[in-house]
């Protein structure tokens, strides 16, 4: 599994969005995994492990997962447990 390196954040009202620093890489990864015709897209934005397009003339979004569905529960149980630990909570 590769780690996805995202834009620092910067005091912004966008500091709440996590946005590929290659955005390239999100519209390979939607191609390989559903989508084939993105050429009318915008990467958008990531959020829990889904990237984010928009269209260019409806501006109807769509997402795509970053990784497999195990992986994708594995990163989202982590956080949840790291999220306890975070916070103090047993």
């Amino acid at each position: 599994m590769k780690k996805i390196e995202y834009l620092e954040k910067r005091g912004s009202v966008f500091d709440r969005l996590d946005i590929r620093k290659d955005p390239q890489k999100a519209f390979e990864n939607a191609e390989k995994r559903t989508f084939r015709n993105l050429e009318n897209y915008m990467y958008m934005y990531s959020k829990n492990y889904r990237d984010y397009f928009k269209h260019c003339d409806t501006r109807n979004y769509i997402s795509c997962r970053q990784y497999n569905i195990f992986t994708t529960i594995y990163l989202k149980i982590r956080d949840k447990i790291e999220g306890i630990k975070f916070n103090g909570k047993k």
